[in-house]
């Protein structure tokens, strides 16, 4: 019951959405002249204001927003949810397309690329679109536009805030309704851009724009839009360029003093159609504060490029410390299966002195009965076994005093807890590669 009561209570804002927008004054920008749309009538008027001429618009069967644009240099009406197409014939504005009022694409995007008009996405019977259609000059019928079958594909939109820059259109926000039950939406944090030379859809990232009207924001070219912000702690300002090109979100110094609904932009200045008055102010009159920059969405190219740096900056890093650990390895002390080996030169030891030498780098220190039981002999008595492993330190003592530069190598002391035992221990045990 909740559900479809969340779908009616949605349609039904849909068609109070679309009322209003076909009440609301609607503007077209030109070089010299500007269309403004209200009610039944169009209106070409110069930048004084001035009516040049008047056209009428027939509204009485029309039940859905529309859209005006330009087409080789002419007005035309488009349907925003539907199919229909208007362009003047002699005083009035007529229709001149094969379709019908479908209703499949509510709140979709509707543009002009290379003197076609596209509609991108839409709301419509329990589902949204995720591809581009263009309207045929031929056929007078809304076409398919097929893209690379290896691309991208956002999900289903509508109510999405858009840019078209020449041959590439962004688009970010909006919401997606579940395929599974055609009812329960949710909000897409994604920026898209579609490249119509290479036919190819692009995930840019995950936006970082503060929640905006997209219906009041103003397109002032090169893939920016002026949008107003109710300022926080992380944008404190009341009016931002969202540049889709540049990945940026640009706060301007100023304030929204007109109603952006009924705004357009048009050679660096943003016009206002209030009260039968045309309010102009110069875009760089509001003062873009450079410093407070950020970025609109996680640039991927350079995320990956960055990732990419990073990564060969750290092997760069970890070779050249390997490279050093192996010299000073190379160079440090090392007992081998013969004898000892340093700075590349190989020093012979008995195996006797190689047994001690064993005990006393691995240990910390080494009791003379643990000495005494490594190289005792069976066959020899105690005290020829004692003798013998004093005549073994103080040979290695000797060989290693000389070898290391240094005045004692093997050095010895009681035991605390029996005096009669002698401990050994080296204090440049850990110089050696174990």
């Amino acid at each position: 019951m909740k559900m479809r009561t969340f779908y009616f209570f949605y349609i039904t804002t849909l068609f109070a959405i679309s009322a209003q927008n076909i009440q609301q004054i609607k503007v077209l920008p030109q070089q010299d002249f500007f269309w403004e749309q209200k009610d039944s009538q169009v209106f070409k008027k110069d930048y004084n204001n001035t009516p040049l001429d008047t056209f009428y618009f027939d509204t009485s069967n029309l039940n859905s927003a529309n859209k005006i644009m330009s087409l080789n240099d002419a007005p035309r009406i488009v349907s925003i949810s539907g199919g229909m197409v208007w362009e003047i014939l002699n005083d009035t504005f007529v229709r001149t397309d094969q379709s019908y009022n479908h209703r499949l694409t509510y709140d979709s995007n509707v543009f002009v690329h290379k003197d076609t008009i596209f509609k991108f996405g839409g709301y419509g019977f329990w589902s949204s679109r995720n591809f581009f259609s263009f309207f045929s000059e031929t056929t007078h019928e809304w076409e398919f536009y097929p893209i690379d079958p290896n691309s991208n594909l956002p999900p289903g939109l509508s109510r999405t805030d858009f840019s078209y820059d020449t041959n590439l259109f962004f688009l970010s926000g909006g919401i997606t309704v579940d395929p599974r039950d055609g009812i329960t939406s949710s909000p897409n944090n994604d920026i898209w851009r579609f490249d119509f030379n290479t036919k190819k859809w692009s995930n840019l990232g995950t936006s970082n724009a503060f929640d905006y009207d997209v219906k009041s924001g103003i397109d002032i070219g090169q893939g920016r839009r002026l949008v107003s912000n109710d300022p926080s702690d992380e944008y404190p300002y009341s009016v931002y360029i969202i540049d889709f090109n540049r990945n940026q979100i640009l706060p301007l110094e100023g304030s929204i003093d007109f109603p952006m609904t009924k705004s357009f932009y048009n050679n660096d200045s943003i016009y206002t159609v209030e009260n039968k008055l045309l309010r102009k102010r110069s875009l760089s009159s509001f003062g873009p504060i450079d410093d407070r920059v950020k970025s609109l969405y996680i640039d991927s190219t350079s995320l990956f490029k960055g990732l990419y740096i990073i990564t060969i900056t750290a092997l760069l890093i970890m070779i050249g410390v390997l490279i050093v650990l192996y010299i000073k390895n190379k160079n440090r002390p090392k007992l081998c299966p013969s004898g000892l080996r340093f700075e590349s030169t190989h020093y012979s030891l008995s195996v006797k002195e190689h047994k001690v030498l064993s005990l006393l780098i691995h240990n910390k220190t080494v009791d003379s009965k643990a000495l005494l039981k490594a190289i005792y002999d069976a066959d020899l008595s105690a005290p020829q076994n004692n003798r013998i492993k004093l005549e073994v330190i103080n040979s290695l003592n000797e060989k290693l005093c000389s070898i290391f530069s240094i005045d004692e190598f093997v050095s010895f002391r009681k035991s605390r807890k029996d005096q009669r035992m002698v401990i050994y221990y080296i204090k440049y045990r850990n110089d050696f590669v174990l």
